[in-house]
C-alpha cells in the first residue's frame, strides 16, 4: 500500500488510456514513492503498464496483490504474466491470478550424465509467455533453456573450445535470445544472440537483455555494462552490472562508488547515481539510500531498492524527470542529456487498473549487497558465481548479476 506520500498522487486524465489504463495516477517527478510491500520482498522488474514485480506479488494501481502460496516470481512480461518457481522448484507461470505448474525442468537432465536434482534461474518472459533461463544441477553442469509451447529446449551454443556450459538470460517479444557460453577459468565468457535458429557470437562478455528492436545489453569482461552490436562491444565507463533497459536505450543497474558504497545507476549517455535524481525537497531523500535500480520502463519510471539508516530495505518507484532519448541504444549513447526544467507532464505512470527481475537462494530472490557478504548471493554475483560458490570455488568475475 501507499506510504504517507500518497498525498502526492493525483488522478490523471490521460488520453493514452489504452497504454496506461483508466485509473493511472501521477506523482511529482523525481520524488520517491515507497511501495511498503513488507520485508523479504525485493523488487525484481517493471513493465510498461507500471506493474512492479516483487518476489511475493505485483504492485499496481496503489495495491499490492500477493501471489498464491508457494509461488515466487522472477520475471514479468508486458501484460503482467509472471514466470517463477513453485515451492518444489518447478518452473511455473502466474497469469490472471492463477499459477500453472509447468513441471519443468522435465524429462532427462539438461546435460549428459547429470542427476535430476536441478534448480532453475529464470532470465526473462516475453509476451508469448516464452521463458528463458538457466538450469543448474549438483554435478557442476549448467545449461541455458527456452520454454515455449509446453516444451523445454536446452540452448548450448558452442562458440569456442573454452567451455560447453551456457546461460540464457534475455528474450524479446520477437523470440530473440541472448546469454553466454560459460568458459573455463582464465577465459572470458562469450556472449551470443539466438534468432531464428541462428547463433551469433557477440564477443567476450554475456548478453542479458534484448530490446524490442533486437539491440543487446549485457556485461563486459570486467562486470560493467556493455552494449553489443555489429560494430563491436561498447563498454560503459563507471557502470556496474545492468538490471534493465528500455526501448530508448536507457539503462539502470548498480555499481560501486569510490567510497565503496553500492549505489543504483541510471544511464542515458551519462552514468548517474540514482540518489542524485531524487528531488532535494523530497522528505525521503535524507533517510533513504538507493542501492540498486532494478527496473525502467519506456516512460522513464524506475523501480528501485533502497534502505533506511537501520538497514531496512524497501522498494520504491521514481519518475525520472528526463526528456525522452532518441530511439535505440545508439541514440541514447549519442543523444544529448536533458533534464526537465519544471514539472514533467510525463509523470508517474505506475498505477494502472491492470492486475494479472544478483541474489537468489533455492529459487527465491533476495536483495543483497556487496557490503553484506553474509547474505546469500546471486543477485550481485551472478548465476555462474553462485554456482561456483556452491562448490567452494572462486566465482567468475564476468558472470551476470541479474535482477
Amino acid at each position: 500500500m501507499f506510504s504517507k506520500w500518497a498525498a502526492l498522487l493525483v488522478i490523471l486524465g490521460v488520453g493514452s488510456a489504452a497504454l496506461l489504463g483508466p485509473n493511472a495516477a501521477s506523482a511529482q517527478p523525481n520524488y520517491l514513492v515507497s511501495l511498503e510491500t513488507g520485508p523479504a520482498n525485493p523488487p525484481l522488474g517493471l513493465n510498461n503498464n507500471g506493474q512492479a514485480l516483487l518476489a511475493k506479488g505485483i504492485y499496481s494501481g496503489g495495491t499490492f496483490t500477493p501471489f498464491p502460496a508457494g509461488f515466487t516470481g522472477s520475471a514479468i512480461n508486458a501484460r503482467g504474466d509472471v514466470a517463477g518457481l513453485t515451492a518444489a522448484g518447478d518452473l511455473a507461470l502466474y497469469s490472471g491470478g492463477v499459477v500453472t505448474d509447468l513441471a519443468a525442468p522435465p524429462g532427462p537432465p539438461p546435460m549428459p550424465g547429470a542427476p535430476p536434482n536441478q534448480f532453475v534461474f529464470i532470465g526473462a518472459i516475453n509476451a508469448s509467455d516464452e521463458i528463458v533461463g538457466t538450469m543448474f544441477d549438483y554435478a557442476d553442469l549448467d545449461s541455458g533453456f527456452i520454454y515455449s509451447g509446453g516444451v523445454l529446449t536446452p540452448i548450448r551454443p558452442v562458440l569456442n573450445a573454452h567451455g560447453a556450459e551456457s546461460e540464457a538470460q534475455g528474450l524479446n517479444d520477437s523470440g530473440v535470445v541472448t546469454g553466454c557460453q560459460d568458459s573455463l577459468p582464465g577465459y572470458p565468457n562469450e556472449a551470443y544472440s539466438l534468432a531464428n535458429g541462428i547463433v551469433t557470437d557477440l564477443g567476450p562478455g554475456c548478453g542479458a537483455f534484448v530490446t524490442p528492436s533486437g539491440e543487446i545489453v549485457g556485461y563486459g569482461g570486467g562486470g560493467g555494462t556493455a552494449i553489443f552490436s555489429s560494430a563491436g562491444i561498447e563498454l560503459i565507463p563507471n557502470s556496474g552490472p545492468p538490471t534493465a533497459v528500455n526501448s530508448s536505450g536507457q539503462i539502470v543497474g548498480f555499481t560501486q562508488a569510490p567510497n565503496g558504497q553500492v549505489i543504483g545507476f541510471f544511464y542515458d549517455g551519462v552514468v548517474t547515481d540514482v540518489n542524485l535524481l531524487i528531488n532535494a525537497s523530497d522528505p525521503l531523500k535524507s533517510s533513504v539510500t538507493i542501492d540498486r535500480a532494478v527496473g525502467i520502463n519506456d516512460h522513464r519510471l524506475l523501480l528501485l531498492d533502497g534502505h533506511d539508516p537501520l538497514g531496512n530495505h524497501q522498494a520504491y518507484l521514481l519518475q525520472a524527470g528526463y526528456r525522452p532519448r532518441p530511439t535505440g541504444i545508439r541514440g541514447a549513447v549519442s543523444g544529448r542529456r536533458e533534464r526537465a526544467a519544471g514539472p514533467d507532464t510525463d509523470q508517474l505512470r505506475h498505477h494502472t487498473a491492470v492486475d494479472r527481475q544478483y541474489l537468489r537462494h533455492g529459487g527465491v530472490h533476495a536483495v543483497e549487497h556487496l557490503s553484506e557478504p553474509g547474505r546469500s548471493g546471486r543477485q550481485l554475483y551472478g548465476v555462474r558465481d553462485l554456482h561456483a560458490r556452491k562448490h567452494g570455488r572462486r566465482p567468475h568475475s564476468n558472470s551476470r548479476c541479474r535482477h
